[in-house]
């Protein structure tokens, strides 16, 4: 009963933890997930587990891209106190970030990892927000109940000049942030 309302979660093999009370997760012009962790008094962390080269038309089309661009898909965890916030791919233009897989395995960032290319801030172009029920990848990795929702935001962000450098969508674990939209 007390997983079914949120306030508990079990994890196969290690045991049954007490949940924290939602994350206010701002969204707005400047996203950042390690600021809005530590705004809420608790520790990020990101990990890698996956990076391919990809020719994907749609994340082209919305990097400004010509269709057939090889494009970097990055595939990434992150969470809070250990607790996992969120699953998101991201998809950069591969010969723009020639070595993004080695700063994200080594930082777990998208922003440091852009900083090693040149980016020292970027902005949000557009964010979508949308629900649905977890798939069983995301019920793996966020380590939740069948049956929970994920909230599905979907984003790009662009370089100082206005370029659209990252393509991305994030399913966060819906029991366990609260998205505050701003601008």
């Amino acid at each position: 009963m007390l997983a079914e309302r949120g306030m508990v979660r079990s994890v196969q093999g290690r045991g049954s933890f007490v949940e924290e009370a939602p994350l206010r997760y701002a969204i707005g012009r400047r996203v950042r997930f390690s600021e809005n962790v530590i705004a809420a008094g608790r520790s990020p962390r990101g990990r890698l587990i996956g990076v391919a080269t990809v020719v994907d038309a749609e994340p082209a089309r919305r990097l400004a891209l010509p269709p057939r661009t090889p494009l970097l898909r990055v595939e990434l965890v992150s969470s809070a106190n250990a607790v996992p916030l969120s699953r998101s791919t991201s998809w950069f233009e591969q010969a723009r970030f020639e070595g993004l897989e080695a700063e994200l395995h080594r930082t777990g960032s998208v922003s440091r990892a852009f900083a090693a290319h040149g980016i020292a801030d970027y902005t949000r172009l557009e964010t979508v927000i949308s629900a649905r029920p977890v798939d069983p990848a995301e019920q793996e990795l966020l380590e939740l109940p069948a049956g929970r929702a994920v909230l599905v935001v979907d984003a790009v962000n662009a370089d100082a000049g206005g370029r659209p450098i990252q393509v991305q969508r994030t399913r966060f674990a819906a029991d366990r942030v609260h998205l505050i939209v701003g601008s």
